[in-house]
């Protein structure tokens, strides 16, 4: 992880995205919230985990709690 560090640097919108899942939420109820479709924040999801290079939310939550996607 880290590799990609100018990559990594998540969108405003990625990164809300991401809070939103740190907390627990699961991919629809953040659509429903940011007020997005369940595609939008699947996109959002799948550009997360590439720019943090997880494979896992419990990845990307780490590194992104370890500053790897700002």
């Amino acid at each position: 992880m880290g590799t990609r560090q100018e990559d990594a640097k998540l969108s405003k919108r990625e990164r809300e995205v991401m809070l939103m899942l740190a907390k627990g939420s699961t991919v629809k109820c953040a659509a429903i919230h940011l007020g997005l479709s369940l595609a939008t924040v699947d996109t959002y999801v799948r550009r997360i985990y590439s720019k943090l290079d997880a494979h896992s939310r419990a990845e990307a939550v780490c590194a992104f709690l370890l500053g790897e996607g700002e």
